[in-house]
């Protein structure tokens, strides 16, 4: 089947998006601090456990 992009790519987008429930937000910038005090106890203590 031959279609126009300029017809057939909005059209396509609005199939696949109606096929999808909204996803909740993650809101991953209010867990920003959370996240790297892990990520930094994490690398420091495999950096200690790696040298002896």
């Amino acid at each position: 089947m031959y279609a126009d992009a300029t017809v057939a790519f909005p059209v396509l987008c609005l199939y696949a998006l109606g096929m999808e429930s909204p996803r909740k937000p993650k809101r991953l910038y209010k867990k920003l601090e959370q996240y790297y005090k892990e990520l930094s106890e994490t690398y420091f203590n495999k950096k200690k456990l790696n040298h002896p």
